[in-house]
């Protein structure tokens, strides 16, 4: 089923929240996984976590290397290395993208939404997509993790003379800065750090 996927500022009380963990691999669990397919699928997104959808539980989805996606339950990163600092955007603050420092590799480990292990070694995009999702069942959005404000941007695109569309970073205006800043809040010391 497609659910409604919640934003900042209105949802703030349940999107920064910590989700709790998956006991029980039921129907609920797998409801959950099939609930997450379709939002994603609806919303034409890189990733999505159960708290976005407004379920508090320890379940994300990510974009394969090929498209496709992944359920992971209770996800857990054992190691990372690397540092990165690239494009980082979110269904729930919707027109508002900035460039972030992450770990490049990440082995991550959880379970499937039918309870049995899961562990892969992610990279690249795919690893920057898992750590966000994974921010937010902990309560954190890619604007907690900025270097600097300057480091925000909108897109704005634009037709050149041939009818051309090109798309350009845009620097966010003073109340959309506002708002963000309003929004920041510190890492946890629980959150993983590069």
């Amino acid at each position: 089923m497609i659910r409604r996927v919640l934003t900042l500022p209105k949802d703030r009380g349940l999107l920064r929240q910590r989700s709790t963990r998956i006991k029980t691999f039921d129907a609920t669990a797998l409801s959950l996984a099939e609930d997450l397919v379709d939002t994603w699928r609806d919303a034409g997104a890189y990733g999505l976590s159960g708290v976005q959808i407004g379920v508090m539980k320890r379940m994300m989805l990510f974009r394969d290397d090929d498209g496709e996606p992944v359920v992971v339950a209770n996800p857990k990163v054992l190691t990372a290395r690397g540092d990165i600092k690239d494009y980082d955007g979110c269904l729930s603050l919707p027109g508002i993208f900035a460039r972030t420092r992450r770990p490049a590799e990440i082995e991550l480990v959880g379970q499937r939404p039918d309870g049995s292990k899961y562990r892969e070694h992610l990279k690249d995009f795919v690893a920057r997509i898992a750590l966000h999702e994974l921010d937010h069942l902990e309560g954190i959005f890619f604007i907690d993790r900025l270097d600097s404000t300057d480091d925000l941007y909108t897109l704005e695109s634009e037709k050149d003379e041939s009818g051309e569309e090109t798309v350009r970073e845009v620097p966010l205006s003073p109340s959309e800065l506002h708002f963000v800043e309003k929004e920041i809040r510190p890492l946890p010391g629980f959150a993983l750090t590069v």
